[in-house]
C-alpha cells in the first residue's frame, strides 16, 4: 500500500460538515419537483409518449417497455412528490432511490428523449442515494435519528468530480475546427434569435458566433479550477450564472442551465450554508490513521470516477468524427456542438407472390412523430432500427426476401448537405455494433462549415424547445 494511497484515503476521510451536502439535496429536489410540474404543464408525457406508436431502443434494453402518455404523466405527478420528499428529507432514502429508479426507467422508452441533463440527473441522483445528504436539515435527522455532525469528504468531492467530468469534457469536445475555427453550429442557430430584446440585432453579426464560440470553450475549460480556488469562486459562481443565464436566454434546453447553476455550489466550501446564515460549526478532527472502511469507500470513489472518464474517451477510440457518425455521441458531454438536419426515405425491395418483385419507398413519418424524426435523422443506430422494424413489418404482412435500403442526406454544422448512409446498403442484414463505426455510414463531407467572415450570416429556423 503506497503512501500516496494513504494520503488519498486520509483526504477523503476527513470530518466535513454536511450542510453544503444539505443544501445542494435542497437545491437538487426543487428542480426534480419543479421540473418535473413544468413537464406536466407543458403536456410533454402525452407527446413523448402518448403521441408516437413506435419507440427506439437502447442497445440491449429493448426488453424495457416503453410506457403511454398516462403512465408517463403519473410517474412526472409522483417525480413532484419525491422532489419535494428529497427536498426537504423525508423518508430521504426511499425517495431518492424511488426517483432514480423510475426516471430512469422512463427515460429508457425511447432514445429520441435523451438530453445530456437528463443523464446528469441520474447520476447525481445516484450519488445522492449513497451519501449522507440528509444528515443535516432534513425532516430525518430531526425525527428519524439520521443527524451526523460530520460526512466523509469523499461524499462532496465524488459529486464535485462528476461536475467536473461535465465541464471539461464539453470543453474537449469544443476544441475542434467547427467550434473554434467556424463558430459553428453557432453561427446556425443565433441569427433566429435576433427578435431577442437588446442583444438580438447582435446576433446577426457574423464574427459574434465565433467569438461566443471562443468564449464558451475558455468557459468550460476553466470553470472547474477557478470554483476550485478559494479567491476566484465568487467571480466564477457570478460567471456561472452569467453563462447559463445567456444559454436560457438563447436557447430552449429546458432545466439544463438550472441544474449546472445549482450542481456547481458543491465546489463551495461546505460550510458555506452555515456562513450563509452567520455561524460555522466547530467539525471534530479525525484519526490519522485510515481504516478499513475509508479504504472501501476511497476505491469506490476512485472507480466511479475512472468509469466517468472512460465513457467520454470511447469517442476518441470507435469514432473517425464522432459528430458525424456519432459513435459514442451519448453519455459523452458533447452538449450543443452539433447541428444536423437532413432528409429521409427507406426504398424497401420485397417480393410479392401475387405480382413478383417489387419495390416501394416508406417515409419514416408514416412511423414516427415529426419530433422523432427531427432527431433520429443524423443519428445512424437509429436509422437501423427503423429500417429493421419496416423489414420485419414486411413480413409479418408476408412478403418474402425484404431488402431495406436508405436514402439520406445530411447537412452539419451548416455544410451542404451530403450523402449519410450508403444507398446500396441492405440494412436489413445489418446488426447494430456499440463500440465501433458503422461501415455502412459514408466519410464525412469535405467541405466546410460557413465562414465567420462572411458578409451575412444563414438563417434557419430555431431549434424546438426540450423538455
Amino acid at each position: 500500500m503506497t503512501a500516496r494511497w494513504m494520503r488519498l484515503v486520509a483526504w477523503l476521510s476527513r470530518p466535513t460538515d454536511p450542510a453544503g451536502l444539505a443544501a445542494f439535496r435542497f437545491l437538487y429536489g426543487t428542480l426534480v419537483a419543479l421540473g418535473s410540474a413544468r413537464f406536466l404543464d407543458a403536456g410533454w408525457p402525452e407527446k413523448l409518449y402518448g403521441t408516437p406508436t413506435f419507440f427506439f431502443r437502447f442497445a440491449g434494453l429493448s426488453w424495457v417497455p416503453a410506457v403511454d402518455g398516462d403512465s408517463a404523466r403519473a410517474c412526472y405527478l409522483a417525480f413532484v412528490v419525491l422532489g419535494i420528499g428529497i427536498a426537504t428529507g423525508t423518508l430521504y432514502r426511499l425517495c431518492i432511490g424511488a426517483f432514480v429508479l423510475l426516471f430512469t426507467f422512463i427515460q429508457l422508452g425511447d432514445v429520441t428523449n435523451y438530453l445530456n441533463h437528463y443523464w446528469l440527473v441520474i447520476l447525481l441522483g445516484v450519488l445522492l442515494t449513497v451519501v449522507p445528504a440528509h444528515a443535516v436539515w432534513s425532516v430525518d435527522a430531526w425525527l428519524l435519528g439520521a443527524r451526523r455532525p460530520t460526512v466523509p469528504f469523499a461524499a462532496v468531492a465524488v459529486l464535485r468530480c462528476q461536475v467536473a467530468v461535465v465541464y471539461v469534457f464539453a470543453a474537449v469536445a469544443k476544441a475542434g475546427s467547427d467550434w473554434l475555427v467556424y463558430g459553428q453550429p453557432l453561427g446556425v442557430w443565433l441569427p433566429p434569435r435576433s427578435a431577442l430584446p437588446f442583444i438580438g440585432p447582435l446576433l446577426t453579426m457574423p464574427l459574434v458566433p465565433l467569438l461566443l464560440s471562443w468564449g464558451g470553450f475558455v468557459y468550460d475549460a476553466t470553470i472547474v479550477p477557478l470554483l476550485l480556488w478559494r479567491r476566484s469562486r465568487p467571480f466564477a459562481y457570478a460567471l456561472v450564472i452569467v453563462f447559463h443565464g445567456l444559454t436560457r436566454a438563447f436557447f430552449d434546453i429546458g432545466m439544463f442551465p438550472f441544474i449546472m447553476v445549482t450542481a456547481t455550489t458543491l465546489f463551495f466550501d461546505p460550510s458555506w450554508p452555515r456562513r450563509l446564515l452567520g455561524g460555522v460549526t466547530p467539525i471534530p478532527t479525525a484519526s490519522s490513521s485510515p481504516t478499513k472502511g475509508g479504504q472501501l469507500m476511497s476505491a469506490a470513489v476512485v472507480l466511479w470516477c475512472a468509469v466517468q472518464v472512460a465513457l467520454p474517451l470511447r469517442t476518441f477510440i470507435g469514432s473517425n468524427d464522432v459528430l458525424w457518425d456519432e459513435t459514442g455521441m451519448r453519455f459523452s458531454w458533447r452538449v450543443m456542438v452539433r447541428e444536423k438536419s437532413g432528409s429521409l426515405s427507406y426504398r424497401v425491395t420485397f417480393t410479392d407472390d401475387d405480382v413478383g418483385r417489387r419495390t416501394v419507398l416508406v417515409s419514416p413519418h408514416d412511423w414516427l412523430t415529426w419530433r422523432q424524426v427531427n432527431e433520429m435523422i443524423g443519428q445512424p443506430d437509429l436509422i437501423l432500427q427503423l429500417a429493421h422494424a419496416i423489414r420485419d413489418d414486411f413480413y409479418r404482412r408476408g412478403f418474402h426476401d425484404v431488402e431495406v435500403r436508405a436514402d439520406c442526406r445530411v447537412t452539419l454544422n451548416g455544410r451542404p448537405a451530403s450523402v449519410f448512409i450508403n444507398p446500396d446498403t441492405d440494412l436489413a442484414r445489418e446488426v447494430d455494433c456499440l463500440f465501433c463505426r458503422p461501415a455502412w455510414v459514408m466519410p464525412r463531407p469535405t467541405s466546410t462549415p460557413p465562414s465567420p467572415w462572411r458578409s451575412t450570416s444563414p438563417a434557419t429556423a430555431p431549434r424546438p424547445e426540450q423538455p
